[in-house]
């Protein structure tokens, strides 16, 4: 029976708290901006502070991710958990360093891509790792949250290549579900994480 340290309970929940941080910066209806990338001047922001906005919560939102699945992979028992961990972590970082770089557009859509495939496959080797090792419904759980994430990081993914072949608001709303359900994913991942130590 798998063993769950608190490593990777706190880092399950940090990774969780990124993905909806993640995915409030991409949200028209927090952060103002549309999916054509317009300033809708609904809030209180200037069209500055809500640009502003999108890209730090997008940092933040990625720091805390990656954070959380480096915390995770120190404490999981498994190696093939713990590579997943490392993977998704690297894909956050990719993502991370598309926001924080001045690189053209197609640059920038290609971390996106890249990153978000990175994520995806990180969550599907977790989800595998919880499955070969799956003896309570916890586990089963925390897998299925790995899998859900995987298919919100491949919705981001198709969402950057859209962005590539220059269909920005199709790619911005295929980005926006994507990432929603990956936060989804990430909640249900990190509640299964907390039962499986019960």
């Amino acid at each position: 029976m798998k063993q769950t340290t608190m490593d990777e309970i706190v880092g399950a929940w940090i990774d969780a708290t990124g993905t909806v941080v993640a995915s409030l910066g991409i949200s028209p209806f927090f952060t103002d901006i549309d999916f054509d990338g317009t300033f809708l001047g609904s809030n209180f922001l200037t069209e500055e502070e809500a640009q502003n906005l999108v890209t730090d919560l997008g940092q933040w939102g990625n720091i805390l991710q990656a954070s959380g699945n480096g915390i995770e992979a120190l404490g999981n028992d498994s190696l093939l958990g713990t590579i997943g961990n490392e993977i998704g972590a690297s894909g956050n970082l990719a993502v991370l360093y598309s926001l924080q770089s001045e690189l053209e557009k197609d640059e920038v859509y290609q971390l996106i891509i890249v990153g978000n495939l990175l994520q995806g496959y990180g969550a599907y080797l977790a989800g595998i790792s919880e499955l070969k090792e799956s003896n309570n419904p916890a586990e089963l759980l925390s897998a299925y949250g790995n899998f859900t994430q995987t298919f919100g990081n491949s919705l981001q993914a198709y969402g950057g290549y859209e962005l590539l072949q220059g269909f920005k608001i199709r790619g911005n709303i295929y980005i926006f579900i994507g990432s929603w359900i990956q936060t989804f994913g990430a909640i249900v991942a990190a509640i299964g994480t907390t039962l499986e130590s019960e």
